[in-house]
């Protein structure tokens, strides 16, 4: 299976490949399917990604949907469409216009983030420091924002999330969160603000 190589200011098509490396300033005008993702730079893909494993440095943005068996990217990456990976671990900052299907969801989030919904067994949101990626992002405020958050253990910092929903949950500082439920257990910081928790099983 043929590999893609794009080195400098590149426009390519897009494809099925055995690996994908890019690295500076990258145009990809179509869907991508291959074994390894790598980019350093800056790249667009204007359709789906779909990989093995993926390791972006720098920033890119997806017109589509991004599935992986295993996600590594430091920067910024924005999908237009919805996330699935096995692993996904991100530190920078996150735009997921769908939803975030992960086994195991970390962001170390160095700017204003989004997503619609996290589904999976394991999800960990935690404020990082600011990067030099902050600069080229449109102004927002310093925290995650999401309408539904559904795992098995989940940790939150800085988020605001409409909906929370796990078995073990664990809300830190700086966070907004509308209901939540839980199965086995809960706590909070004292900054966090949550107007409604109930524990599954016990009635209202």
């Amino acid at each position: 299976m043929k590999d893609l190589k794009a080195n400098g200011i590149v426009t390519c098509g897009g494809g099925t490949y055995g690996s994908v490396n890019m690295e500076g300033i990258v145009n990809v005008m179509d869907a991508v399917t291959c074994d390894t993702f790598t980019l350093q730079g800056v790249g667009k893909i204007k359709g789906d990604v779909q990989a093995g494993s993926i390791k972006i440095a720098g920033t890119c943005k997806i017109e589509g949907g991004l599935k992986a068996e295993k996600i590594d990217a430091y920067g910024l990456l924005s999908l237009t469409g919805s996330l699935a990976g096995d692993q996904v671990e991100i530190d920078g900052a996150l735009d997921v216009a769908g939803e975030i299907n992960a086994d195991r969801f970390s962001l170390l989030m160095a700017h204003g983030s989004e997503a619609r919904e996290i589904l999976g067994q394991s999800c960990s949101v935690k404020k990082g420091k600011g990067s030099v990626w902050a600069s080229i992002l449109k102004a927002r405020r310093h925290e995650f924002v999401c309408q539904n958050i559904e795992c098995d253990d989940i940790y939150l910092e800085h988020c605001s999330v409409q909906r929370v929903n796990g078995q073990r949950v664990a809300i830190g500082p700086k966070c907004k969160i509308g209901s939540l439920e839980y199965t086995e257990s809960y706590t909070a910081h004292d900054s966090a603000k949550v107007e409604t928790i109930r524990k599954r099983g016990e009635q209202a």
